[in-house]
Order: structure tokens, then C-alpha cells, then sequence
């Protein structure tokens, strides 16, 4: 899938001659075809690929032109045989490149302007792209559900995350848009718990976030367990974080501040006097990478809009004791908010 006529579009009403693409998720977006960096003006659009993936780029993908640059050539020499001739004084470069890009590039004698246009166009989904979204977070539940299987006293982290990326191949994802969570006990006050060879523990909460990605697009949820029992006060750290979500639900349509949703979160959180246990942003836009526009945290005055995808992750982390995250992605509607993740909420013990 390529979106090449919509950056063209947008591009006719910015002061830019052309745009120069570098991330791989953005000339992906333009393309369909995620390597190599793409040229961009009004009327047309080449790829530039190394040599070693030109055949299946210009096989594959049907929107522009493809161009190689050769084994013993430099990508800058390549594009500047490209523009020479034409009549690009301005050109629009993602913001972030490398200092030795920006300065390649600027060798060119051409005026470079920064600018997030592209990742603009991309935090709003169309429904080809919510489709491929609603695949990604099916083959993510099918990954929960497996889990469940294998889930108990005993088991070790590291085989409960290879039952779960098998299950996430099997089911047709691409690639592990990020390398699968599994913390249990203590360690799942970690947000980012890398897995461990820890075995699970009679009345330990685990922590489970997985994504998967379906032609390029990325699903992002997390559940949060309990092996043989669960005590009172983790009961009551589940219900908060569950309530806080299902408030931020409640208060999604478009035209809301990113920081206000986060900050009605934290203001859940605080009635169970937890606020200070939620120690990361509500969320985050979800489309060809897991973490895009908007950023939904105290600092994000950015607007929600309709065909948004976000994710909904609020979570508590205790140390030495454990955590709780619960988070699902969603589509922002005209009215509202619908939840994309269909997979229980409710408090599990297994």
C-alpha cells in the first residue's frame, strides 16, 4: 500500500519545491516499499534503493520510478545527478536526519527546510490503513490467548515470550514491531522489563505487551495477569488502572489535548493514591511504527483528531513488589472513541 497522491496533495500547499524521504516508515508510507530514501515534487516521485534490493523494488512497488545506486556509488552523487536540471531551490527534509546527511545534502547548493508534514499525514489513518490495524491487533490477541495457555507456576519468562512470537508468525506478522514484555513479580514494575529466565510464582502479577505488524502496520496492547491468586491490594491497583482507562475512554472525541486525557488518568489514579505510580505517558498515535503522532502525556498540547489510532496504556508500577498495565488501541472517531482491541479487560487469574 502507497499514499504517494496524498503527500502530493499536501505538498501543493507547502512552500517546498520537492521533499527528500529518508526513515524507512515514511518512504514505506510514500511507497509502499520500506528501504532506500524517495525524492517527492508535485508531479512525480523516484525511489532510490542500494543495488541490493533494487530487483524487489522494482518489482514491487508500482507507484514512482525506481532508481539504484550502485555497490561503489555514494547516495548523494546519485541524487545530485538527479536534480541537476531541474528547478528545485527548496526542499523539505525530515526533521531528526544525521549531522552527515543534513550536511550532504546541503552541499547540493539547495535550501533545505525542515519540516514534519509527512508524520502529519500519517497520524491520521484512512480506512485501508484502520483495516490493516484491526488485522495487527487480532494477530496480537491471537499471541494473548496462547499465552494463556502456557501461563503458570513454574514457567519461565523467556518461554512464555517464544510461545507468543511463535504464535504472532504463525498468525502473520511480519516482524515483532518491538521485542515482546513478559515480567512477573518484582520485575513487572519495570514498564520496559526485558525477559528473563525468572520462573512465574503462585500470586506473582505478569505483565504481557506484545504488538504485531500486518503489511506494515503495528498493533500495541498489553495485559496484566495473576498466577493461582491475586491479593486485595493488587485487586485495588487493577481496578484503578482499569477505571482510569475506561474514564480516558469516556472523555476521547476530537479536538481534546492530548495532556488533558493524560491528565484525567492521572487524576483516577490519584483517588486511589497511585498517581505517583504512573510514571510514563498515557499513550501514543500507532500506525506504520509502534510510537507516532500524537503523544498523549502532560507535555503533548496536540489535538486529537478524527482517524487517529492510539494506544491507551495506563499502568502502576510498585518496586519490589510489582505492576499493573493495561492498554488497548483505539480509533478516534467523528463521535468518539471505538476500542480496536477486543481482548478481556477483566482481571484474569490463572
Amino acid at each position: 500500500m502507497f499514499k504517494l497522491p496524498k503527500v502530493q496533495s499536501a505538498l501543493k500547499r507547502l512552500s517546498f519545491d520537492a521533499v527528500i524521504l529518508f526513515k524507512p516508515a515514511n518512504v514505506r508510507y510514500v511507497t509502499g516499499f520500506p528501504s532506500g530514501f524517495v525524492l517527492v515534487d508535485e508531479n512525480k516521485a523516484t525511489l532510490f534503493v542500494p543495488e541490493v534490493d533494487f530487483i524487489e523494488a522494482s518489482e514491487t512497488v508500482e507507484c514512482c520510478e525506481v532508481k539504484k545506486i550502485g555497490v561503489s556509488e555514494d547516495w548523494i552523487d546519485v541524487l545530485r545527478k538527479e536534480i541537476a536540471g531541474q528547478k528545485i531551490a527548496v526542499v523539505g527534509i525530515e526533521k531528526g536526519l544525521s549531522i552527515e546527511t543534513f550536511t550532504k545534502l546541503e552541499a547540493l547548493g539547495i535550501r533545505l527546510e525542515r519540516t514534519d508534514f509527512i508524520e502529519n499525514l500519517r497520524s491520521v489513518k484512512d480506512q485501508d490503513e484502520v483495516n490493516l490495524i484491526r488485522q495487527a491487533v487480532k494477530v496480537a490477541e491471537k499471541g494473548l490467548e496462547e499465552a494463556l495457555n502456557v501461563l503458570k507456576e513454574g514457567v519461565r519468562e523467556v518461554d512464555i515470550a517464544a510461545k507468543i512470537e511463535f504464535t504472532l508468525r504463525v498468525e502473520g506478522s511480519e516482524d515483532y514491531p518491538f521485542n515482546v514484555i513478559v515480567a512477573s513479580g518484582a520485575r513487572a514494575a519495570y514498564p520496559h522489563g526485558r525477559v528473563s529466565n525468572k520462573q512465574l510464582r503462585k500470586g506473582e502479577p505478569v505483565v504481557i505487551d506484545i504488538g504485531a505488524r500486518v503489511n506494515g502496520y503495528c498493533s500495541d496492547i498489553t495485559r496484566t495477569f495473576f498466577i493461582g491468586g491475586v491479593n486485595d491490594s493488587f485487586r485495588e491497583v487493577y481496578e484503578a488502572v482499569t477505571r482510569a482507562q475506561e474514564e480516558v475512554f469516556e472523555r476521547v472525541k476530537p479536538g481534546v489535548k492530548c495532556c488533558e486525557l493524560d491528565k484525567i488518568a492521572r487524576e483516577v489514579l490519584g483517588r486511589y493514591g497511585l498517581a505517583q505510580a504512573f510514571v510514563h505517558g498515557l499513550g501514543h498515535g500507532l500506525g506504520l511504527e509502534i510510537h507516532e503522532k500524537p503523544t498523549l502525556n502532560p507535555k503533548s498540547h496536540e489535538e486529537i483528531c478524527t482517524g487517529n489510532v492510539l494506544t491507551v496504556e495506563p499502568g502502576v508500577y510498585i518496586r519490589s513488589k510489582g505492576g499493573v498495565r493495561v492498554e488497548d488501541d483505539v480509533l478516534v472517531t467523528s463521535h468518539g472513541v471505538e476500542i480496536i482491541t477486543k481482548f478481556t479487560r477483566e482481571l484474569l487469574v490463572v
